[in-house]
């Protein structure tokens, strides 16, 4: 996901995310900081958020039932995932995939997941970190078999 489809996603739901939360738009705009101004224009589908304003929606507001139909419980790892493209990514300890997660592949404890809600993959360890995680199930794929049958020397 680019970050251009994780604002769109977000602004295209400004209104029902404000309204879920029951704030007024007075309120909304100064907890995402922003203006009532701009928040209005986005609501009416005029302008964009931009990232940065669309990350803070998705955090302040990642147990809403509107970001949860989104994201899952992936609303930080999408976010991770679309900043960081192409950067090293840290490895981060998981609740190991029980909600909106599907098996794809496991060997020695190692395990790749497809996320229902996201569509993205990751590779998780024995002890459920996260490892490497992407859209591209291939390159996800690739790094399964590097770390899941890699040999002691």
């Amino acid at each position: 996901m680019e970050p251009h489809e994780f604002d769109r996603m977000i602004s295209e739901r400004a209104r029902t995310i404000r309204a879920e939360a029951n704030v007024t738009q007075d309120r909304f705009a100064e907890m995402i900081g922003i203006s009532k101004k701009t928040l209005v224009e986005v609501e009416k589908e005029r302008k964009t958020f931009g990232f940065s304003t669309a990350v803070t929606v998705a955090v302040l507001f990642r147990n809403g039932e509107i970001v949860q139909n989104l994201f899952g419980d992936a609303v930080l790892e999408i976010i991770d995932l679309c900043a960081r493209q192409g950067a090293v990514k840290p490895w981060i300890k998981t609740l190991g995939g029980h909600l909106f997660w599907t098996l794809f592949l496991e060997h020695d404890g190692y395990r790749m997941q497809h996320n229902r809600v996201t569509g993205h993959y990751r590779v998780l360890d024995p002890e459920n970190y996260r490892i490497y995680y992407s859209f591209d199930k291939e390159e996800v794929r690739q790094r399964f078999h590097e770390v899941a049958f890699e040999k002691i020397q």
